[in-house]
């Protein structure tokens, strides 16, 4: 099954407590929400296709006159998780992938973290030396608008870099 970023999300919310879809959204909103958004049309799917896969089940109970329906993480569920947890970082998407990454680094182990932290900072140094040589190929040719977009770019992945370092120092 292909799972995507916030599927990995909503098993790491799972892990740390079963929950209704409702109960997801809150924590998404008041944890994660300022970098990567949920809604309850992303939600629900997603719950839906992880039952079908067979990474999560789902319970119902009656609270108040209303069907609840609790979801809670399988086996196959809580390993999808921690391999997502070991994979490469994909900084070219913004930081929200990176953030949502670091959140839920603590339910995996330090030496994950750190590998994690060092990928980061490879891959940023990586960008920033590409960027230096696309700038320096079109510093003739760019107007200052296409000449600013790209010294952002160094800017961001340089940030990174020395960002992920210093977090590194605290793990």
């Amino acid at each position: 099954m292909n799972m995507a970023e916030g599927d990995f999300a909503i098993l790491g919310f799972l892990l740390l407590k079963p929950m209704t879809g409702y109960e997801l959204k809150a924590m998404m909103d008041m944890t994660i929400g300022h970098f990567n958004r949920a809604s309850y049309g992303g939600i629900y799917p997603s719950l839906k296709k992880l039952a079908g896969g067979g990474y999560v089940s789902m319970s119902q109970s009656v609270s108040g006159g209303r069907i609840r329906k609790t979801y809670m993480p399988l086996p196959a569920g809580k390993k999808a998780f921690q391999d997502w947890l070991k994979t490469s970082p994909e900084i070219t998407r913004g930081p929200g992938p990176l953030l949502t990454k670091i959140f839920f680094l603590g339910l995996g182990d330090r030496a994950n973290a750190r590998t994690f932290s060092r990928g980061v900072r490879r891959a940023a140094r990586e960008r920033v030396e590409w960027l230096k040589r696309t700038a320096e190929e079109y510093r003739d040719r760019a107007d200052a608008y296409q000449a600013s977009t790209c010294q952002f770019g160094i800017d961001y992945y340089e940030f990174l870099q020395k960002w992920f370092e210093q977090w590194e120092v605290g793990i």
